[in-house]
């Protein structure tokens, strides 16, 4: 699910595991939203979070898809609970 980067990226910072289910809430949103612009079979380990410290998260697509996309994600979490929302829009 996760690509090498993304995991070592998360590891380094105090609590791994709420930075991996925010990419992972990211992740999901990224797909609903290209399987809702009519995209099929999409693995989320087809779509990367990469993280520049001090920058929003920004999303890079390894997919064979229809058409090319610029996407965009907000991530929030908590010790508990991770949510995010995806825009996806055709480039």
């Amino acid at each position: 699910v996760y690509t090498e980067a993304e995991v070592k990226w998360c590891q380094g910072r105090a609590v791994p595991a709420m930075h991996l289910a925010g990419r992972f809430a990211a992740k999901e949103a990224v797909k609903k939203a290209l399987l809702a612009s009519g995209e099929e079979n999409i693995p989320l380990s087809g779509i990367e979070i990469i993280r520049q410290e001090g920058c929003p998260p920004e999303v890079s697509l390894h997919l064979d898809l229809i058409r090319p996309y610029h996407c965009q994600v907000s991530i929030s979490h908590t010790d508990s609970l991770a949510t995010a929302v995806a825009i996806v829009a055709p480039q």
